[in-house]
């Protein structure tokens, strides 16, 4: 009989109704009769969305000028 769940993450027992984890954040994903805001995406998310966004481009530059000695 278990009125809990645990966190995947770092293994803190949670309230099985819980969304959360209280210690590391850890959002977890929900169960019948949950609901989720999509307006607030989770950690993994936001690094996945990072990750995605491509660095800028360094703008080209013509030849070095060449010293002369």
């Amino acid at each position: 009989m278990s009125d809990g769940k645990f966190c995947p993450q770092c293994g803190t027992q949670v309230n099985q109704d819980a969304l959360f984890c209280p210690k590391c954040g850890y959002q977890f994903a929900p169960t019948d009769g949950q609901e989720t805001s999509t307006a607030t995406p989770t950690r993994e998310a936001h690094r996945e969305q990072a990750a995605a966004q491509p660095s800028p481009t360094p703008t080209p530059q013509g030849p070095a000028p060449q010293r002369s000695h």
